[in-house]
């Protein structure tokens, strides 16, 4: 491997003046150009992240994860990480697994590096000791900080979801908590006040995971008009059973949702579900977070872009003809 020693007596320079090269410092064009050729010549590749630990800002932002295989959680580090890259800094992730020995070890890893800052999607818990140390860097409690923002999104989203539902004739719903808790978003409370608001429903909650095929053979048997799930990825699961089952969609059951994952469109029948804005999510996030690093005001706004994907899983009932 190829050290600032080595590029240093191959250009027949200083060690010293390498340094200042690399970093933009002040040398003659022509010792430039000599150190320049051998950099070239040996395709040296400086250790940018060692360069960061000494400087005052390490341009590294760490992120700890529960888990990866979550859509929602990726769309959201997505936009965080898009927006820290185009602001100069990097994304460091570590997963967590959900495991509390792993979730510390982690904080301890990015104090001990420096990171300038810190993105934390696990549970809050363990980290209310870190968001008060001076001697830790700034700490995002990334969902109990979104869920402060989130009342007028779920408020939205719920009213057009309600609307479409009872527009389209329904007036019972059977709506099914659980599924990918990621993004814990409690849909439920909003959905149901924004549905009771028409005169005449019916209402019904349950809640089981999107892998408990015992509930869900029990929810079919009773022959729901219309279900309503806190997630794709559950409504999806149930939405397959049915099929299997020889039934039709929506004529048998309609189907409804939040979240717009990716399979909502490419399954038939397509998913009629509202689009969160996950990816402006993470980018709201990161902002937030530089904001505070940068000692800048914390812009307080948080964007409501929900969206009504209407597609093939909800039935017209047509009431006036009955």
């Amino acid at each position: 491997m190829v050290t600032i020693n080595d590029i240093a007596k191959r250009a027949g320079v200083a060690k010293s003046t390498v340094s200042r090269y690399l970093n933009g410092g002040s040398i003659s064009k022509k010792t430039a150009a000599k150190v320049d050729a051998v950099v070239k010549e040996t395709g040296y590749v400086p250790n940018s992240f060692a360069q960061s630990l000494k400087a005052k800002e390490t341009k590294m932002i760490g992120a700890i994860v529960p888990r990866l295989d979550s859509y929602y959680l990726s769309a959201v580090i997505d936009g965080a990480d898009t927006y820290l890259y185009n602001h100069g800094y990097r994304l460091m992730l570590l997963h967590t697994q959900m495991n509390e020995k792993r979730t510390e070890d982690a904080l301890r890893l990015f104090k001990a590096n420096k990171v300038d800052g810190i993105l934390f999607f696990d549970d809050a818990k363990y980290i209310e000791k870190e968001e008060n140390n001076p001697d830790s860097p700034p700490i995002i409690s990334t969902f109990k900080f979104i869920a402060k923002q989130l009342e007028g999104v779920q408020e939205k989203a719920a009213k057009l979801l309600a609307d479409y539902l009872f527009k389209m004739g329904h007036r019972k719903v059977t709506f099914v908590d659980g599924g990918d808790q990621s993004i814990d978003f409690d849909i439920a409370t909003q959905f149901k006040k924004a549905f009771f608001k028409y005169k005449g429903t019916f209402w019904q909650e349950i809640r089981f995971d999107f892998d408990d095929q015992e509930s869900i053979s029990r929810l079919l048997a009773d022959k729901p008009e219309l279900i309503v799930c806190s997630d794709d990825t559950l409504t999806l699961t149930i939405m397959r059973e049915c099929l299997e089952r020889g039934m039709e969609i929506p004529k048998d059951i309609s189907f409804a949702s939040f979240g717009n994952h990716p399979i909502a469109e490419i399954f038939y029948p397509g998913l009629t579900t509202i689009h969160y804005p996950y990816f402006e999510f993470g980018e709201y996030l990161a902002t937030q977070l530089l904001n505070i690093i940068q000692k800048k005001d914390v812009r307080r706004s948080f964007l409501d872009e929900v969206q009504l994907m209407e597609r093939e899983s909800v039935y017209y009932i047509d009431h006036e003809s009955k």
